[in-house]
């Protein structure tokens, strides 16, 4: 099984670290990731592949196309009326002020646009609410008869990514963290339970029901941070008690 892929890794949306693991991954599954090659053309008996210079033909009876979305197509409407350009997938490319070219009084944003000089911005609401924002100061700076530099977007990171908290950047460390994380999404402090093992309870106190009596505390700082909980040790206890049955 092969997967074609244009860019140079798999999951470019995200860091080369985990992109390099999804590559294991998937080798280890038997998929053989094929990166740097352009699906030029397929039909029933198989994918015409280019890397660079090379045209290789793949024969091959099942073929899934998963290649993404393409732009609404008024973009493409708005290119042609405008007399502007397009990229591979149909976004209409503007300028650093988000205006169409040779066009400064219209002004284009969203996941229909890419920004010239930049690399494609994520298609997420963040990207095109700070369009939008930059769109009204720089409507209301040209009736001031005054001008703003280039729209820039600020990656604030999603949500449990240390990029929220490093102004976009990932900080050092930032992947340790992430990797306790997804381990587990509460630390908590043993002992929990008293020094002899407990009766199988009926029903295992669920970490919500902890987490209202929770102390947070900061944890693996200089960069690494993460959530550790220490939760109420005589509040556990008795809980465990109070849901013991007999075998």
């Amino acid at each position: 099984m092969l997967l074609i892929e244009a860019g140079d890794r798999v999951l470019a949306a995200f860091p080369p670290t985990l992109s390099k693991r999804a590559s294991r991954s998937l080798e280890s599954l038997g998929v053989t990731p094929l990166v740097n090659h352009l699906v030029t053309d397929l039909d029933t008996e198989g994918v015409v592949v280019q890397s660079g210079e090379h045209e290789e033909r793949i024969p091959a009876k099942t073929i899934i196309w998963a290649a993404g979305v393409l732009a609404a197509s008024i973009a493409g409407r708005l290119a042609q009326a405008a007399g502007g350009k397009t990229d591979a997938v149909g976004r209409i490319i503007v300028e650093p002020d988000l205006t169409v070219e040779g066009h400064p009084e219209v002004i284009a944003i969203g996941d229909m646009v890419k920004v010239r000089s930049e690399p494609p911005f994520p298609g997420v609401a963040p990207v095109a609410m700070q369009m939008g924002r930059y769109a009204a100061k720089l409507v209301r700076a040209r009736l001031r008869g005054e001008t703003i530099g280039d729209f820039a977007y600020h990656d604030k990171g999603k949500p449990g990514d240390d990029r929220s908290r490093a102004g976009g950047r990932r900080p050092a460390g930032a992947d340790t963290a992430e990797r306790l994380r997804r381990v587990g999404h509460v630390a908590a402090d043993p002992p929990l339970v008293p020094d002899r093992v407990p009766e199988p309870p009926a029903r295992v106190p669920a970490l919500g029901d902890q987490l209202p009596h929770a102390r947070p505390r900061r944890a693996l700082d200089h960069g690494r941070r993460a959530l550790a909980v220490k939760p109420d040790r005589k509040l556990v206890q008795k809980r465990l008690r109070a849901s013991r049955t007999p075998l």
